[in-house]
């Protein structure tokens, strides 16, 4: 929308999706966007005001060429967990709950000491080298360093992932750079031994849904297991599980039940790329459901009820007993439901790839 000199846009509050405006000369929005307006980018080519309420903006994109000044009310932010609640367990780079006051994550520093910190969202919501632990910014506090996560905090308040042994965690600062995919911090596990375990007790009882962010860094034929949550530690015990089958590619989305093993193989292979992987399943429905980006869902008819999740053997980067199927590549977010979130699919997806650019 080529707009001339000196014109205004007033009264957006019936606009439902996305607005774009590009002005060739001086120019001024005043606008009130706190209806359902989900994008709004506009072009300044010479100086340019913006002011407005921009209470429900997803994606906020604004050029000034010239002279700028963007005035807004921004303090309505609402995370995925705000939106969409019932998390068992939620591990991002990003804050995903308006009132989650806790870390990102905890990093060792690999120097001298071995020092740990705690580390918070920056301005932006989300793990940055401004991020700080209160006091000082992560990227002065690392200086050239190497570091790597201890503990990957759950901003459910429970069930945080953590790893005590300094050469199992995984690494998110590689000589003072923070490590990132497409743009966004990113936690990158090194295929051989890196590993959470995690112990979510026993929170499903007939519905789940699990959303991944992750990256696959080689086409190589090793299976590699994204999370796997097991009944025990014997093989194929496992209850939920994502893994990467780079032979046959394929990442193959599995749940057993009382009535089986369900696995939906999911085409891919597009490895070394960002992925985002949906994962949900209802025992009263009988269904597996999963997709990888914003593709078609895939249904599997199951039959049965969910197995118990056995304490001390669910990990993040790994398989059973966290002694095989290492992933090898990055994780940026993982957060489980024990709900059904299939109607909302659509939403949360549009939600995690407004963040981090996926597809």
């Amino acid at each position: 929308m080529p707009l001339g000199l000196g014109l205004g846009i007033t009264k957006l509050k019936s606009l439902v999706s996305g607005l774009r405006v590009r002005f060739q000369g001086n120019a001024t929005i005043t606008a009130a966007l706190d209806g359902i307006l989900r994008e709004l980018s506009a072009d300044f080519v010479s100086n340019g005001t913006v002011t407005a309420a921009l209470e429900a903006i997803k994606l906020l994109d604004v050029d000034f060429s010239a002279d700028g000044t963007l005035t807004a009310d921004l303090a309505s932010f609402e995370g995925l967990l705000d939106l969409y609640p019932n998390a068992v367990a939620a591990y991002s780079v990003r804050l995903l709950k308006i009132d989650y006051t806790g870390a990102l994550v905890r990093i060792r520093k690999d120097t001298a000491g071995q020092p740990e910190k705690d580390f918070y969202p920056d301005s932006n919501n989300e793990l940055s080298l401004d991020s700080s632990d209160g006091g000082t910014t992560l990227g002065s506090w690392i200086g050239s360093n190497d570091g790597y996560v201890v503990t990957w905090y759950s901003q459910t308040g429970s069930n945080d992932a953590t790893q005590s042994s300094a050469s199992a965690q995984p690494k998110i600062i590689s000589g003072g750079a923070l490590i990132t995919d497409n743009g966004k911090a990113a936690i990158e596990f090194d295929g051989v031994n890196d590993v959470f375990p995690i112990d979510l007790g026993t929170p499903f009882t007939t519905e789940f849904s699990g959303f991944t962010v992750s990256n696959r860094s080689d086409s190589l034929t090793d299976d590699r297991s994204l999370y796997t949550l097991n009944k025990s530690g014997t093989a194929n015990d496992y209850w939920f599980r994502i893994q990467n089958v780079p032979s046959f590619n394929q990442t193959q989305v599995r749940n057993k039940t009382t009535g089986g093993t369900n696995t939906n193989n999911e085409s891919f292979s597009n490895w070394n790329n960002q992925m985002l992987i949906t994962h949900i399943a209802n025992t009263d429905s009988n269904y597996l459901k999963s997709s990888i980006d914003d593709g078609s869902i895939t249904t599997l008819t199951t039959s049965g009820s969910f197995q118990e999740i056995a304490s001390g053997n669910s990990y993040i980067g790994s398989y059973r007993k966290g002694d095989s199927q290492f992933h090898l590549g990055t994780i940026q977010e993982i957060v489980f439901f024990n709900v059904d979130y299939i109607d909302s699919q659509s939403d949360i997806l549009q939600n995690i790839n407004d963040f981090y650019s996926i597809y």
